[in-house]
């Protein structure tokens, strides 16, 4: 597995499962997530995505080698975050 594949697998597991999902907003860990504002293009005509149809849309892009850019976090400071930016269809 090379760098780039490793980096894209644990992300892509811990999407997978609903435990590892932190979307809470903390002060240490300042977080924006609202799928529910975004429509789905995949799922019904009126559809906007939800948290679980949001993960999997994550982890599949990720599987499939979507872009990825690596960030430094102001919060928490020095941690790396993760950005992709996916057009919808």
């Amino acid at each position: 597995m090379s760098g780039t594949d490793s980096i894209r697998h644990q992300p892509a597991l811990l999407a997978r499962r609903p435990r590892a999902r932190i979307t809470e907003f903390s002060r240490s860990r300042p977080t924006d997530w609202r799928p529910g504002q975004v429509r789905n293009p995949f799922g019904s005509l009126d559809g906007y995505f939800t948290d679980a149809a949001a993960w999997e849309l994550i982890a599949s892009k990720l599987e499939e080698g979507h872009e990825l850019e690596t960030v430094q976090l102001r919060e928490p400071p020095g941690r790396t975050g993760y950005v992709m930016e996916i057009e919808p269809a």
